[in-house]
């Protein structure tokens, strides 16, 4: 009687996946060039002379032109208008200034998702943090105001040590809620102090592009694609350069998401009932799972899945005159999940073996076939929680036990 049921649970289980893929397919092949709306608006920001010295204060107007100078030769972009940003840095200064706004240096506005560092690199003093702290309180202000996606700004300093003005260059993805910090940019203080600026821009540029590449490869490994083959040498040369399209899912890049998962275990409690449309159900099931899966390729996955329930029956032919038993299920599974960001939409299905002991001790040890539709999203890159709806075929005597439920999950992901 509930065979159909079951059946069509199955239909819509791995048919709804197939269909929201062709879907993403064919968007993917109608997609061409980077279209207007979806090139990142970038402001540039004046950088923050920290020199305590009137000797280079034209450096601040000086990188900005620069680095405007080599994105436009290098990139396709939504560029926010110089005039419009220094109108928004007066008014968010003025602003913090106004409601005396500080954190103290060991307050974290965001995160950090630094670029690799060099090794000769210095820690920051205690005032030279609580700077960034206060210049990245008016990026964000900024950001918003101007509605950027990408925010560039730094700051300059002079080492009287080493008699070299130390450039520190970072990228606020507002997307991702993430600064991307350089490694520092050093100069000596003598006649090659002018090209200073087109260090600094040089070394952006060639991170900005490293940061399209990893969004590309990003962006390939949700949809299952393999990496396109280098290029040989002389084809390089003679390739005519074009620009690249700085887009939206750069400042994305570094948000929490699936691409790169390939293992996860988790806990998983819940409830199982044997007749839906009955008031009282005549078989309850509240199971402890605990389930782990191991991705073999993009988008599928293999798994196991141990469980420990506890079950009382009111009318059920598996063990006369036993209204409660303890039971266990082993079952292997395998599945198929669509990444979206921090969201994951997985079907799967599976069998195995169940194992009950009732009051009396006696054992039933049968086959147990199972399917389940879930989504899951990522709070922290190691960590998912998720809801799934669940379908269980008992195999029994005279006829299969068929139950269905909800599980909540809780997930430790790498």
């Amino acid at each position: 009687m509930h065979k159909p049921k079951f059946i069509v649970f199955l239909a819509f289980l791995f048919f709804c996946p197939a269909i929201i893929t062709a879907q993403e397919k064919k968007e993917t092949e109608k997609a061409g060039p980077a279209k207007e709306d979806e090139l990142a608006r970038v402001s540039i920001i004046p950088f923050e002379d920290r020199t305590n010295s009137n000797n280079f204060q034209y450096m601040a107007e000086s990188l900005t032109d620069a680095i405007n100078s080599s994105m436009i030769k290098d990139f396709s972009y939504n560029r926010v208008d110089t005039a419009d940003v220094k109108k928004s840095m007066y008014n968010m200064q003025q602003e913090t200034l106004k409601n005396k706004v500080k954190i103290k240096p060991s307050q974290k506005p965001v995160k950090k998702n630094d670029a690799k560092q060099s090794e000769t690199k210095k820690e920051k003093t205690e005032e030279q943090q609580q700077l960034d702290d206060d210049q990245l309180i008016l990026v964000k202000k900024m950001a918003k105001d101007l509605k950027s996606d990408i925010v560039i700004y730094g700051n300059y300093l002079y080492d009287d040590k080493t008699n070299e003005i130390v450039f520190t260059v970072s990228l606020y993805l507002v997307l991702s809620d993430s600064v991307k910090e350089l490694d520092e940019t050093r100069n000596v203080v003598d006649n090659t102090i002018f090209k200073a600026t087109q260090k600094v821009s040089k070394n952006l540029v060639t991170e900005i592009h490293n940061m399209i590449e990893e969004a590309e490869r990003l962006a390939n490994e949700r949809a299952g694609k393999k990496e396109t083959a280098e290029p040989k040498k002389d084809e390089k040369q003679t390739k005519v350069k074009e620009k690249v399209a700085l887009t939206k899912k750069v400042a994305m890049a570094t948000a929490l998401d699936w691409s790169s998962k390939k293992f996860s275990i988790g806990l998983m409690p819940g409830f199982l009932i044997n007749d839906i449309s009955a008031k009282n159900c005549s078989v309850c099931e509240t199971p402890l799972n605990l389930a782990a899966r191991f991705w073999i390729i993009p988008n599928v996955y293999l798994g196991a899945n141990l469980s420990a329930g506890w079950i009382n029956a009111k009318t059920i032919p598996l063990i006369s005159g036993a209204p409660e038993w303890t039971s266990f299920t082993g079952l292997a599974f395998a599945g198929y999940s669509i990444p979206a960001g921090r969201w994951l939409f997985s079907a799967d299905i599976g069998g195995g073996y169940y194992l009950i002991l009732d009051n009396a001790k006696n054992l039933m040890f049968n086959p147990i076939y199972g399917a389940r539709l879930g989504v899951e999203v990522l709070l922290a890159d190691f960590l998912s929680i998720g809801l799934s709806g669940n379908a269980h075929m008992y195999y029994d005597s005279p006829k299969p036990v068929y139950m269905y439920g909800l599980l909540f999950s809780i997930n430790f992901v790498m």
